[in-house]
C-alpha cells in the first residue's frame, strides 16, 4: 500500500485546495488520485514509483523526488517545491504551486 512521500509522519495539511495530481479535484476529496501517473489509484497502488525508476518506492533506497542528484534519505537540501529553500527550513512549501502553503509537519 502507498506510503505517500508528500504526507510524511506528522503532516497536517493546511491548503484545502491542494491538488498534487493537477486533475482539478482537491486531494482531500479525490478518491482516484494517481501521483505516480501509472494508471492505478494511489490507495490501491502497491507498486507506487514516484521517480519512475522501476523500483517501488517502498523498496527504493535511491529515491530522489526533488531531482537534485542526492537520494532523499541523505539529502540535507531536500527542496520538493523547487523554491531554493530546503523544505525543513521552508515556511511556505507549495507543492502544487497554487500560492497556498500546503501543510506543516509536526514532529512528535
Amino acid at each position: 500500500m502507498l506510503n505517500n512521500p508528500f504526507r510524511p509522519e506528522g503532516w497536517q495539511q493546511t491548503d484545502a485546495f491542494l491538488d498534487m495530481n493537477h486533475n482539478g479535484i482537491p486531494d482531500l476529496y479525490d478518491s482516484a488520485s494517481d501521483l505516480d501517473h501509472n494508471g492505478m489509484p494511489d490507495h490501491a497502488d502497491v507498486l507506487f514509483d514516484m521517480n519512475h525508476n522501476g523500483v517501488p518506492d517502498s523498496h527504493d533506497l535511491t529515491i530522489d523526488l526533488d531531482h537534485n542528484g542526492f537520494p532523499d534519505a541523505a539529502d540535507a537540501f531536500f527542496d520538493l517545491d523547487h523554491d531554493g529553500m530546503p523544505d525543513r527550513q521552508d515556511v511556505l512549501v507549495d507543492l502544487d504551486h497554487n500560492g497556498f502553503n500546503d501543510g506543516t509537519i509536526h514532529h512528535f
